[in-house]
């Protein structure tokens, strides 16, 4: 037998194993998707912000509603006791309290349905996302737009309570646990070399709000369902730098004088998927600010993607899999930068 022939022997069982794995990841989301009864709908707001105050909402009209979507959300923001108006996006108009956006996804069988539902909240000064909110119906379990409208924004204002978790594996959403963050090995003996004041962690991420870091999805950006993560963001992240600060010799104290804050700018997760395949990546964006009592600062901004490449379903393990992976870069790199570190000590 020859090189060449043993090699492609070698490589059918592999390619044979690759190719099941996949089938069956595919029958799962197809048994989900093609002609079954999928009811899914969830919301997640920003814990800092009361919902229930925000009176005057403008509603920007979709350049795609062909269909009046609009006036139904209008109208039932209307009898739930607030202020709305709408119009294009460039005509906000002075003292409204939140601009929803909104994206309906229609799709045929016998006739025309409204299949999702999508809605964002967002702070007319700074567009940060306040709050959203999806509906998705398939056929089999169709609801009218109206009743849609009145899940989706009925969810949104009643604070996102959450949905419970699918079963694992489930399609559904994805409810992300992490477990205790656990650091390099301590690289000092001896008494600290530095005392430190940690803020508590500010998320400010513009297109995540509270547990929610992104959506699952498969081909042709069809939604499976949210992604949580528990402990949110900003717990997670005030975990790693907290155990991280410890590990460097540092001793976290609360009247500590030399002041780190830190604030998430981008924390999430997307599923690409090809024919194939899904890709797993992961986006961890932090900005550290250490302040001393001279008033003196150093800002520190630390980048972290990760990726992971699955042939199966995009379970709640893989996904957990590559937020630790980011959570553990931004620990590395965060002990690689001595300059921050030297400033902090005083060296």
């Amino acid at each position: 037998m020859n090189d060449s022939t043993a090699s492609g022997s070698a490589r059918r069982p592999r390619l044979a194993s690759v190719f099941w794995r996949a089938l069956g990841g595919w029958v799962l989301v197809a048994i989900g998707l093609a002609g079954c009864a999928v009811n899914r709908d969830t919301a997640a707001t920003a814990a800092e912000v009361d919902l229930s105050r925000l009176k005057a909402v403008y509603v920007v009209r979709s350049a795609d509603d062909e269909r009046g979507v609009y006036i139904a959300i209008v109208e039932r923001l209307r009898q739930s006791g607030r202020s709305p108006s709408s119009g294009s996006a460039a005509a906000v108009p002075p003292g409204t309290d939140a601009v929803l956006t909104y994206q309906a996804q229609w799709q045929w069988d016998v006739t025309m349905y409204l299949l999702e539902l999508r809605l964002e909240l967002r702070d007319p000064r700074t567009a940060a996302l306040l709050g959203m909110a999806v509906s998705h119906h398939t056929s089999l379990t169709r609801k009218t737009p109206a009743e849609m409208v009145d899940e989706a924004l009925g969810n949104l204002f009643a604070g996102g309570e959450r949905k419970p978790a699918a079963p694992a594996g489930a399609l559904g959403n994805a409810d992300v646990r992490l477990p205790a963050y656990g650091p390099a090995a301590s690289r000092r003996s001896g008494p600290p070399s530095v005392d430190v004041a940690l803020a508590p962690v500010l998320d400010e991420r513009r297109d995540g709000v509270g547990a929610l870091i992104g959506e699952r999805t498969t081909i042709g950006n069809i939604s499976l369902g949210m992604i949580r993560l528990t402990p949110p963001p900003a717990q997670a992240v005030a975990g790693v730098l907290q155990a991280e600060f410890e590990a460097m010799g540092w001793r976290v104290a609360a009247d500590a004088p030399v002041r780190v804050a830190a604030k998430i700018t981008d924390f999430r997760v997307v599923t690409p998927a090809t024919a194939l395949y899904w890709d797993i990546n992961g986006t961890v964006e932090l900005e550290l600010r250490a302040t001393k009592p001279g008033g003196q600062d150093r800002v520190a901004k630390i980048r972290s993607t990760c990726t992971d490449r699955t042939f199966v379903y995009p379970g709640d393990s893989l996904i957990a899999g590559v937020v630790q992976a980011c959570l553990k870069n931004i620990g590395s790199r965060l002990r690689d930068d001595a300059a921050w570190a030297a400033f902090v000590e005083g060296r």
